[in-house]
């Protein structure tokens, strides 16, 4: 998967279509359209800022994507995504529960390719 599908992918996961997510972010959907027909490098740099903090990514990390590790990229992004709702008061042991979970489904998945 390139970066641009990738990011397209998320796109439609977050707002539903990417012409939805556009109108979140205050960029025009022909902007963001042609970001992904004409790829990212190409794309002016606070216009790349924009979508990275719409998706809430970084930007660094969707610069480095190859197209082979954009599933890993995204499993990562999953990762963070679940971190980031697990409760304060959860204890060491919990969330070291939730990691391998976590782990473990990833193992499942990636055996089944």
């Amino acid at each position: 998967m390139s970066k641009e599908n990738h990011l397209k992918s998320l796109m439609e996961k977050k707002s539903g279509s990417v012409k939805a997510f556009a109108e979140e972010i205050n960029l025009p959907y022909t902007t963001v359209r042609s970001i992904l027909e004409r790829g990212i490098m190409n794309a002016k740099v606070e216009n790349v800022i924009k979508i990275c903090k719409g998706l809430n990514i970084k930007t660094e990390d969707v610069l480095n994507i190859d197209n082979s590790s954009a599933e890993d990229f995204h499993d990562n992004q999953t990762v963070e995504v679940i971190a980031a709702h697990i409760d304060d008061d959860a204890t060491e042991e919990e969330i070291e529960e939730i990691l391998a979970y976590i782990e473990m489904r990833k193992s499942l998945r990636k055996n089944r390719k």
